[in-house]
């Protein structure tokens, strides 16, 4: 693993929603009438309005595009109410007003947008979903070219130049080794299984 960012829960400027809690209150009085875009069925935007809508109780209406860009894009647009991106994807529009955040999804702040509030403070306690940047490679590679490429990475994330590069972005550095990296996937594994599960949730090819 080599990073990890929070995402950006974000509606467009024209959206009546300035919270987490206005967006649960507007999907309750109407169930199924607020739309939310997301990269595809099973991505990391759909599992974050999967845990969202299960700990709110909300319901909403799921628009899968094929990929993260083209969900942002229509959310910009005013097509769908709201999308959960990483902070990669959609902290630019932020800064240039063309989208407004409603809450992030750590249990801490961003020191890069400090006044945009966490989705637990704003109505939903307990929320978090944080994604991971990692690489992997097949099961088969020899242990001795696993090893050289983690030590190449840890030097490339420890340089201060690749560090500010992506903190400017939202990612904060985040490097672990592949044993814990390995543990970190199982343990991923458990937790989302039974959201996925309740969530009645398929991948798609």
């Amino acid at each position: 693993m080599i990073g990890t960012t929070p995402n950006l829960l974000v509606v467009t400027p024209l959206s009546p929603a300035r919270s987490a809690h206005d967006l649960i209150r507007m999907a309750r009085e109407k169930p199924g009438s607020i739309t939310y875009a997301t990269g595809g069925f099973g991505s990391s935007s759909h599992l974050a309005v999967a845990l969202f809508s299960l700990l709110s109780g909300a319901e909403f209406n799921h628009v899968p595009y094929k990929g993260a860009g083209p969900a942002l894009a229509d959310v910009v647009a005013g097509h769908v109410d709201f999308t959960v991106a990483t902070m990669p994807g959609a902290i630019e529009l932020v800064r240039s007003s063309r989208l407004r955040a409603l809450g992030i999804s750590s249990l801490t702040r961003s020191p890069e947008l400090p006044d945009v509030p966490t989705i637990a403070e704003t109505g939903l306690p307990g929320y978090e979903y944080v994604a991971w940047f990692g690489v992997f490679a097949p099961g088969t590679t020899h242990p001795e070219l696993v090893a050289r490429i983690n030590a190449l990475l840890r030097a490339a994330v420890d340089s201060p130049d690749m560090r500010d590069r992506l903190r400017i972005q939202g990612v904060e550095p985040q490097f672990q080794s592949p044993d814990q990296f390995r543990e970190k996937v199982r343990s991923e594994i458990e937790r989302w299984g039974p959201v996925i599960e309740k969530s009645g949730i398929k991948g798609s090819l």
